[in-house]
């Protein structure tokens, strides 16, 4: 009998699971789409499986450890790391169905304003089982953007943000728990700057790094009427 991989099995779960949406589609989707959705799910499950064989050998070597010991625990340590990131990339899989049959999250988007006063842009969005976007917000600046935009902006860089914590995970002794700020200025050409990381220490300088470079690849929209200043605060360590 055949054995189906993990790759495999989540393929033939998401088929099953969509054939009721598929049947509603239009006959004459775009070769295009077709392909941009295959090779999305080629890239997903190329990761899947390469996170699969990193979970047999982290596997192996907690067999081989004795109980207690560095190495065990290392192992230990290793799988809960990479049984998160398989969940991230099984949600990475799922986002390679089409929107008419798979719609994007959306941020909550909580309020709007004008001027230069505080105002809410988005509530809390779950990007991971262990890192989450509690909530964002313009908090400087005249220039205004259409509701929730850069929220959804910052949302399409969440898997970047997970990604950086998951890393951390792999190179800690320690959980690493806490809050931090994501705080950028956009102007109104949509170009970034004053991008920066604040909040009490976590972590090590990589995955501050890492942050930045996520938080300076977030494709903003110009602002209109001048420029804002955004803070988005991300929770990593604990499910929400």
């Amino acid at each position: 009998m055949r054995t189906l991989t993990l790759p495999r099995l989540i393929l033939l779960t998401l088929f099953v699971g969509s054939l009721p949406a598929a049947s509603a589609q239009r006959n004459d989707r775009p070769l295009l789409e077709i392909e941009r959705s295959h090779g999305c799910a080629t890239d997903a499950a190329a990761r899947i499986n390469r996170l699969k064989g990193l979970f047999d050998e982290a596997i192996r070597q907690l067999k081989r450890a004795p109980a207690g010991s560095a190495a065990h625990r290392d192992a230990l340590r290793t799988i809960e790391v990479l049984e998160e990131q398989l969940r991230t990339a099984a949600s990475e899989l799922l986002r390679c169905i089409p929107k008419a049959s798979q719609p994007e999250p959306e941020p909550e988007v909580v309020s709007t304003g004008e001027g230069n006063s505080m105002v809410r842009e988005s509530g809390r969005v779950q990007l991971s089982t262990r890192v989450s976007l509690v909530k964002g917000e313009r908090i400087d600046g005249k220039g205004r953007h259409r509701s929730g935009e850069i929220a959804r902006a910052v949302v399409d860089k969440g898997r970047d943000f997970v990604r950086c914590y998951e890393q951390l995970l792999l190179r800690s002794d320690r959980p690493e728990r806490g809050n931090l700020d994501i705080v950028f200025t956009v102007d109104d050409r949509g170009a970034l700057s004053r991008v920066g990381v604040e909040g009490p220490p976590l972590g090590d300088p990589e995955f501050q790094s890492c942050l930045l470079s996520a938080a300076r690849s977030i494709k903003a929209p110009p602002a209109q009427n001048g420029y804002a200043r955004y803070a988005f605060e991300f929770a990593f360590g604990s499910a929400h």
